[in-house]
């Protein structure tokens, strides 16, 4: 048996002079039907695959690839309509020594959780994705630092309150996050992250389960 699934209709209210359709009619409208649901499939496909390319697998946010396409478009954006770009570095502190005692599985489930977190928070607008390893970023388009840090303090502390769960027990996890700010910290795309990620490596360096931002907006 044969399971079909109805992506579309063709729908005829009547032929010119009200005459009736014949067999011959009924064959061009299958084959017409035909068509366009193979057009319409190939292009479901292929906006699948296009889906999958972006997409991290694990976390399904964007990609390490797509986000550094879409920081260069938000940057473009900003010098050319005037608004400002912040960028939140975020690394789940101590996650290697979690993922060596609970292992990967485990591990993996808190990086879909912790991904699941962060995009709570932000818009449709910003970018949000799986940046590396145990490390993610986030691109919020016309925000300046002050609410930058405001949102990645709730980011913070929703992730730090959050009850992880494994194995019949409960860790508590937390991340350090880096925030800069285009134009305010950098001139370019690379100079961004490169001050995003400065900032990211003081909140370790500075105890970690913190925000920090970068030195020319403190």
């Amino acid at each position: 048996k044969m399971n079909h699934t109805v992506i579309g209709g063709l729908f005829l209210a009547n032929k010119v002079n009200d005459e009736r359709f014949t067999l011959e009619d009924e064959e061009i409208l299958f084959t017409l039907a035909y068509q366009a649901a193979v057009a319409i499939e190939n292009a479901k496909l292929y906006g699948e695959v296009q889906q999958l390319a972006i997409t991290d697998g694990l976390t399904n946010l964007v990609n390490h690839k797509e986000f550094h396409r879409r920081l260069d478009e938000n940057i473009e954006g900003s010098k050319r309509y005037q608004y400002p770009v912040s960028l939140l570095m975020i690394d789940i502190d101590h996650f290697k020594h979690f993922n060596d005692t609970y292992g990967h599985q485990t591990g993996d489930q808190v990086l879909k959780t912790v991904g699941d977190l962060i995009k709570a928070h932000v818009r449709v607008v910003d970018v949000c994705a799986r940046y590396g390893g145990e490390e993610f970023a986030v691109l919020l388009r016309e925000t300046d630092i002050l609410p930058a840090v405001t949102l990645s303090e709730r980011i913070r502390s929703t992730i730090y309150a959050y009850p992880f769960k494994h194995d019949g027990m409960r860790s508590q996890l937390s991340v350090s996050i880096g925030v800069a700010c285009f134009p305010q910290d950098a001139n370019n795309a690379k100079d961004l992250v490169k001050r995003a990620d400065e900032a990211l490596y003081a909140a370790k360096r500075t105890g970690r389960n913190k925000v920090c931002c970068c030195k020319s907006s403190q």
